[in-house]
């Protein structure tokens, strides 16, 4: 069966609550900097364009880091041929 990697970028951000949140950015450039990330956070959090369901604005910075996810599919009856 085939293998599929996928990998996001995810930025770790927290609300005005102070609670977790994430940003994930689908198969991003690879070999990215603390500098660039640490960019494109902040300037989703000055767009204030990300609020959580209360209503919480993302206000802080925390992370980025990459996650790759891998699945080795055994089967899936949706992908087989008719009968």
């Amino acid at each position: 069966m085939a293998e599929v990697t996928t990998t996001n970028l995810e930025l770790q951000i927290k609300n005005a609550a102070g609670k977790a949140k994430v940003v994930r950015v689908p198969e991003p450039s690879l070999g990215l900097d603390r500098v660039t990330t640490e960019r494109a956070a902040q300037d989703l959090i000055e767009a204030n364009i990300f609020v959580d369901d209360s209503g919480d604005p993302y206000v802080t910075n925390v992370g980025a880091r990459y996650v790759k996810r891998t699945v080795d599919e055994i089967y899936n009856v949706e992908n087989e041929p008719a009968v």
